[in-house]
């Protein structure tokens, strides 16, 4: 989802129908696995194959209903909590005119906007670097990749969709054996093969 937040900043995070899907999702997921959980250890109590367990056989012999509440809303409780760890693994990046900030797990970084000099992603991560090449940011990101481009070339920043400006510049180094002890040493002045 993209929107326009304070100070005519574009906020770039998950979409509206993922974020439901999470915070639906892992609890009824939670539940299902809840209610499966009597069943399935009284089938390890019946599996001869199987050393029956003390947890097993106190989950089969819990008062019913009440067990099955029970084990249903810790599947629920589960849930929320695995709904919990993934909105604070999601990036959101606020795109101004001012500065970019890259917000996850409640940790909020800020960079410039006169230290961005281009703005790229690489495969799954987005990244912002500086005057010298030298990366500002570098951040795992589900984020679309068009939203993404969307939002910086629309606050005037330098997106660059052929990725890496300067890749060209990057050269292999490889170790060589050179050191009288056997020490492997790497050279970034040799050309490797």
């Amino acid at each position: 989802m993209s929107r326009v937040g304070p100070g005519g900043e574009t906020v770039v995070g998950r979409p509206a129908w993922e974020a439901v899907l999470v915070w639906a999702g892992f609890p009824v997921l939670g539940a299902l696995l809840g209610l499966g959980v009597r069943p399935l250890a009284e089938w390890i109590l019946d599996a001869e194959w199987i050393p029956a367990a003390a947890p097993a056989r106190l989950i089969a012999e819990l008062p019913q209903p009440g067990g099955t509440i029970a084990t249903v809303a810790a599947g629920v409780v589960l849930g929320v909590l695995v709904a919990l760890t993934a909105e604070g693994e999601v990036l959101r990046v606020g795109v101004g005119p001012s500065a970019v900030t890259l917000t996850r797990d409640g940790t909020t970084r800020t960079i410039a906007r006169g230290d961005v000099t281009a703005v790229f992603a690489d495969g799954k991560e987005l990244v912002l670097t500086g005057r010298s090449g030298a990366e500002l940011a570098r951040e795992k990101s589900d984020l679309a990749t068009a939203r993404l481009a969307a939002a910086f070339t629309g606050q005037g920043y330098p997106w660059r969709a052929d990725g890496d400006p300067h890749r060209g510049e990057y050269r292999r180094v490889v170790g060589t054996d050179r050191s009288p002890n056997g020490a492997s040493e790497a050279s970034p002045h040799e050309p490797t093969d």
